[in-house]
């Protein structure tokens, strides 16, 4: 895993990830992700990232597989927020 400074990323379970802020937002953070690495254009659209839980400290990100099992996939994501 690798991450830009600003948050860390820690796997909590498979399909899990719990993304933390380096330092905490003012408000609720609005955030945006995509699965990556599986360079063909075959893939199931329920292979996916879902944020289902976003504060001003993080979020957490769930990856699933073809079958909308949870399964760990590389994914990356955007956040903003105010300060």
């Amino acid at each position: 895993m690798s991450d830009s400074g600003e948050f860390s990323t820690t796997k909590k379970s498979t399909g899990e990830f719990q993304i933390n802020c380096n330092d905490d937002f003012d408000v609720t953070l609005a955030i945006v992700g995509s699965q990556t690495s599986f360079g063909s254009d075959d893939q199931n659209t329920l292979d996916k990232v879902v944020f289902p839980f976003s504060n001003k400290n993080g979020a957490t990100a769930l990856t699933g597989d073809s079958s909308g099992n949870k399964s760990s996939r590389p994914f990356s994501f955007a956040a903003i927020g105010t300060r």
